[in-house]
């Protein structure tokens, strides 16, 4: 909700399946989700989606894909598009029934002035530490680095991969020193606290639209449930650690 608030309705999301915040945040209604979830006649989709593989054009919410991290390479492809259209004059109106999705205040060259960038789009890319794992990773940070593209790839570290913890993935400062690797702005932030992520998100997507540039957020944060309804946690961690977490961390009881 954090880096929902953040960003503009017209900018394009491309999201994991734990996004419902985004999606609540742009107006998607209660009635939407469970129309999704029971695959309904009224479902955008008719009904050709897993649960909870939302999707909304008129929010400019890109449909979930079953296969981690497809979103990153779809992302940053979708932001260099943006990028050539800005550069060649293109106006577009967005989905969105008040914003335009390209501005004509955004210069030939792409790049904006003042508070211009406000109303030149930038692709936000949700995924988690465990999508990084993946190849596509990789390939969406090189092409949006070296293409330099208006994206923000915002990871959430939530600690587990399913049921592999963070020690068994990688070694290393976490995942925002590989943003440092690819050469592109990188920045950590308490995933906890949403006023922190807001103002990190906000900062970070004002950059993105006034330089060209991608930037990559890793926002750290804690799994509290499983990880689906298949999943019992208790087996590969402590059942009392997310009560320890809820003690010092709850996000809502740290506003």
């Amino acid at each position: 909700v954090g880096a929902a608030a953040a960003l503009e309705p017209s900018d394009p999301v491309f999201a994991q399946y734990r996004e419902q915040g985004v999606l609540l945040w742009r107006g998607f209604s209660y009635n939407e989700f469970a129309h999704q979830c029971f695959s309904t006649a009224s479902e955008s989709g008719k009904g050709r989606q897993m649960p909870i593989h939302y999707g909304s054009r008129k929010l400019s919410f890109h449909t979930v894909s079953s296969p981690l991290a497809t979103q990153l390479p779809q992302a940053a492809g979708a932001a260099y598009a943006l990028k050539l259209m800005k550069k060649n004059g293109a106006s577009h109106m967005a989905t969105h029934p008040r914003k335009p999705i390209l501005s004509q205040s955004c210069a030939r060259d792409g790049s904006v002035n003042g508070d211009q960038h406000r109303s030149c789009p930038v692709v936000a890319c949700f995924f988690g530490e465990g999508a990084a794992s993946e190849g596509d990773f990789h390939a969406a940070l090189n092409f949006g680095a070296t293409l330099k593209c208006p994206v923000l790839f915002l990871c959430r570290n939530n600690g587990f991969a399913i049921s592999t913890p963070t020690s068994e993935q990688y070694s290393g400062d976490g995942i925002v020193m590989r943003g440092v690797g690819y050469g592109m702005d990188a920045l950590r932030v308490d995933g906890n606290d949403a006023l922190a992520v807001a103002e990190a998100v906000r900062a970070a997507r004002d950059h993105a639209a006034e330089h060209n540039a991608p930037v990559l957020i890793e926002m750290l944060t804690y799994r509290r449930s499983h990880h689906s309804t298949s999943d019992d946690s208790s087996r590969y961690r402590s059942k009392h650690e997310p009560d320890l977490f809820h003690a010092k961390s709850d996000p809502i009881l740290r506003l």
